[in-house]
């Protein structure tokens, strides 16, 4: 992959390029990104030089307009590049289920395969369907999981399936879990893990002299969670699900795409068509109208161009942010015009 630190719109106006079969005017351009032509015409140093790296030249002619020409083959290299760099902007669940690592499982010699269930930068919750084609190649190469189910009693509209459940995985997974998520129990700082006897005794061996056990008042909060909690967690749930559908609701009003969330409490709506990065929108979101998300990079390159919110928070307050961020971006598009 040659692309490196892209910004959203660049990757936009290349994307657009490459799905035209005739020269496209500068003006049409912009019309279809709701830019100017003098922002689109300020890209037109990077996407040369990106262009450059794959043997593609940027043509343009007075009067028609501009149009890529290179060899099919570069052309489909960059497709690819464009679609990695953008991997996670997928709406269609169908579709996010054929990307799923199975060919690069397939393919590596692997020993461990690291699964974080319910993952809370897209939040989609986990697939039987799904599972079952994992767990067929993990046990056809002998890979072991390390699975992280955090999320596991936070999902909506389909319930969870640990892993360790299919026929065959039970022997060769270890099962990550605890209270701070389900229970809203993050100051206790209580987990479990759970696995085969001979892989949990060697861990607990080094446990016990690494880290001190767990408070004893921790542990008998978390008992009375296990016997007397599921229905706050219920309870939570279903408010946790009121939120997520308001905010859904509330990107679609405001033009902003976002994958629809089934597991933990967060979305990722995305920021790509303003042209910054999302730690510029993130500070300037915070010092203009006093709303904190997380910009989508920190939790790596593929969450360029996202940004992070929790719903974690009332509906009231949560409507005083939507309300914000609403008129941020509207004055972020008329500056773009």
């Amino acid at each position: 992959m040659k692309l490196s630190n892209i910004s959203p719109r660049v990757s936009q106006i290349l994307q657009i390029l490459l799905e035209q079969n005739a020269p496209i005017s500068v003006k049409a351009l912009a019309e279809q990104m709701n830019l100017s032509k003098r922002t689109i015409q300020r890209e037109m140093d990077s996407i040369n030089t990106i262009l450059k790296g794959y043997e593609i030249t940027l043509n343009s002619k007075t009067g028609i307009g501009i149009w890529l020409e290179g060899s099919e083959d570069k052309k489909q290299e960059l497709r690819h590049d464009l679609s990695m760099d953008d991997r996670l902007d997928v709406s269609n669940r169908e579709e996010r289920r054929k990307r799923l690592t199975l060919e690069i499982l397939k393919e590596k010699e692997l020993r461990k395969l690291f699964y974080y269930s319910s993952r809370f930068q897209v939040s989609e919750a986990t697939i039987s369907a799904d599972l079952e084609a994992i767990a067929e190649v993990c046990i056809e190469k002998d890979i072991f999981v390390l699975s992280d189910e955090i999320y596991s009693e936070l999902t909506y509209g389909e319930h969870h399936v640990s892993i360790a459940s299919i026929p065959g995985m039970h022997e060769r997974t270890l099962t990550i879990n605890g209270f701070s998520k389900s229970y809203a129990m993050t100051g206790w700082r209580l987990g479990y893990i759970c696995g085969p006897r001979v892989i949990v005794e060697q861990m607990t061996k080094i446990h016990q002299f690494a880290i001190m056990c767990a408070p004893t008042n921790s542990q008998y909060a978390a008992v009375e969670a296990l016997r007397h909690g599921d229905e706050d967690v219920a309870m939570m749930r279903t408010a946790y699900d009121q939120r997520r559908r308001y905010l859904l609701h509330a990107f679609k009003e405001m033009g902003l795409s976002c994958f629809e969330p089934f597991g933990a409490f967060y979305v990722f709506p995305c920021i790509k068509e303003f042209g910054m990065s999302s730690d510029e929108f993130a500070t300037r979101l915070l010092e203009e109208e006093h709303v904190a998300v997380v910009p989508g990079s920190a939790f790596g390159d593929c969450g360029e161009g996202f940004v992070r919110i929790s719903y974690a928070y009332s509906l009231e307050n949560l409507k005083i942010a939507m309300e914000r961020l609403s008129r941020f971006v509207s004055h972020l598009r008329e500056w773009n015009r």
